[in-house]
């Protein structure tokens, strides 16, 4: 039975992620890449248009689920840059996905339905460290508003 996930990052790294394939975290989420595993299924969380845009720079805010990916490969360590980097970090520690989907939807729209956020005024602090496993029932619910959501592009999981 495959766990469920939401990656955050900003939009120009999720279009590189796509192209190639592949998911990356930090050093410090190294320990998390290994908690995904093959089979797991991934949507992200695109908060920003690009990975070094100002934090309040509204031009630059996105704020929306976008896409869907099974995880198809083990953990393997790359110090290839391929992403948009911050802070010099290049997301060394990396898995294959294969991408099921590139639908969107709005974020605002679910806050309050989704259980992972339990403080509705403070609802992205879950996604601050990157990744957060959310239930069957929460990715559904994504997926079921992508369907109905703009952009909307190959079928669903």
């Amino acid at each position: 039975m495959p766990r469920y996930w939401i990656l955050c990052m900003s939009e120009d790294n999720y279009l590189i992620a796509k192209k190639q394939g592949l998911i990356g975290m930090s050093e410090q989420a190294k320990s998390a890449i290994h908690k995904i595993t093959t089979g797991d299924i991934i949507t992200f969380y695109i908060s920003k248009k690009k990975v070094d845009a100002p934090p309040n720079d509204l031009t630059q805010r996105v704020r929306e689920f976008r896409g869907i990916a099974r995880v198809s490969g083990e953990v393997f360590e790359s110090n290839d840059l391929i992403w948009n980097v911050r802070d010099n970090e290049i997301f060394p520690y990396r898995r294959k996905v294969d991408f099921l989907s590139d639908a969107r939807a709005a974020v605002r729209p679910l806050i309050e339905k989704l259980s992972f956020v339990t403080n509705t005024i403070y609802w992205a602090l879950p996604l601050r460290k990157g990744y957060v496993e959310i239930s069957p029932k929460d990715f559904d619910m994504i997926q079921e508003a992508m369907k109905v959501g703009r952009g909307n592009q190959t079928g669903a999981v």
